[in-house]
């Protein structure tokens, strides 16, 4: 039988040859995730809607600013800067927090349908920040 050591490749270095790695020093930095996750900016943006003033951050805000800048044409999911995917939970959120009004136009395609994402009620931008 062969044993262990013997099987390892002589590439693999003294440290697959069983000798001590003592001398070996650490480079890595282990890093909090929660603090990593804190150095990204995210988007936040400040607005006036029918109900007062509110403020949203993240892809709610990405949103929020292509619904405004879209005006009566409205955006869809492929249109905005936000997550694409995720646009219709975005809308909700802004419909359900911020009780703003927003209708959903269907538009029909091959494969089905999307929709289209129309501001109805006033909303003035007072700072958009990244």
């Amino acid at each position: 039988m062969h044993s262990l050591a013997q099987e390892k490749s002589p590439k693999a270095g003294l440290a697959a040859k069983g000798d001590t790695i003592a001398h070996v020093e650490t480079i890595a930095k282990s890093v909090n995730y929660a603090e990593s996750v804190r150095k990204c900016k995210r988007k936040h943006v400040s607005a006036i809607g029918p109900h007062g003033s509110f403020a949203v951050t993240g892809q709610v805000a990405k949103a929020l600013l292509a619904l405004v800048e879209a005006d009566e044409q409205g955006v869809t999911a492929q249109e905005c800067d936000s997550s694409p995917n995720r646009l219709g939970a975005y809308v909700h959120t802004l419909r359900r927090r911020r009780e703003l009004i927003i209708e959903t136009v269907r538009e029909p395609h091959d494969g089905g349908w999307h929709g289209r994402y129309v501001l109805h009620s006033p909303v003035t931008i007072l700072e958009a920040e990244q």
